[in-house]
């Protein structure tokens, strides 16, 4: 929740120092998602299996490519309302944060509901979830007026507090977690393609991010 009350001021730090603090997050974010983040979806077919009265198979992964059309159609959405001129850039900050609060909702419900996780691999999900927060709300910043984000960086910090808090208190089906997992799989991995991993300025500052944490996910999982 912090990261979003501070990410936005990336844009003010040295340009080559903020490329690379950038370029390793985006790197870190885009290691977890391909090592750590579809393994997981898969641990949930069964559940999902189940529930859908079919057989394991591909299940989760068809609700992770739902989660990959909904969100791209987001992005779809956003860029040809932006393309509408200055009423449409209210619009598309509107729809924007909308969006986003969504995803942090649910995303902060299975954060909360994650009570047996083992440290580490709460651990991995915590720091690679914090970069992907910086990078996505540094390109909100960016798109949006310093007036608009100061408002919508509360209302995200909010959304997530208010899915953890409910992950806490609140006991779903454990196949509705698994849908919220593979949609939520579905809408990081257009988030980190789209935000993160195209016009990185730093390459080796990226490589150098997904390699070390996916060796850490391998190391310590």
């Amino acid at each position: 929740m912090g990261v979003h009350l501070v990410a936005g001021r990336a844009r003010h730090l040295a340009r080559d120092w903020r490329d690379a603090t950038l370029a390793v997050a985006s790197g870190i974010a885009v290691a977890y998602v391909f090592v750590q983040l579809l393994p997981q979806v898969a641990e949930h077919e069964d559940a999902l299996a189940a529930a859908a009265g079919r057989a394991p198979g591909r299940n989760a992964y068809v609700v992770t490519l739902v989660g990959v059309l909904v969100y791209l159609g987001v992005d779809w959405a956003s860029r040809r309302t932006r393309a509408g001129g200055a009423d449409g850039g209210h619009a598309v900050y509107v729809f924007s944060m909308v969006s986003y609060a969504v995803f942090n909702l649910l995303l902060g419900y299975v954060i909360g509901n994650r009570s047996g996780t083992d440290v580490g691999s709460l651990a991995l999900f915590t720091v690679a979830m914090g970069v992907y927060f910086y990078v996505n709300d540094h390109a909100l910043a960016l798109r949006h007026s310093e007036n608009l984000y100061l408002v919508g960086r509360w209302v995200l910090s909010a959304a997530i507090l208010g899915g953890w808090l409910a992950g806490l208190v609140v006991e779903v089906h454990a196949a509705l977690v698994g849908l919220m997992v593979a949609f939520l799989g579905g809408g990081v991995i257009v988030r980190v393609i789209r935000n993160e991993a195209v016009g990185i300025e730093n390459l080796t500052a990226f490589v150098a991010g997904a390699v070390g944490y996916a060796l850490l996910i391998l190391v310590t999982t």
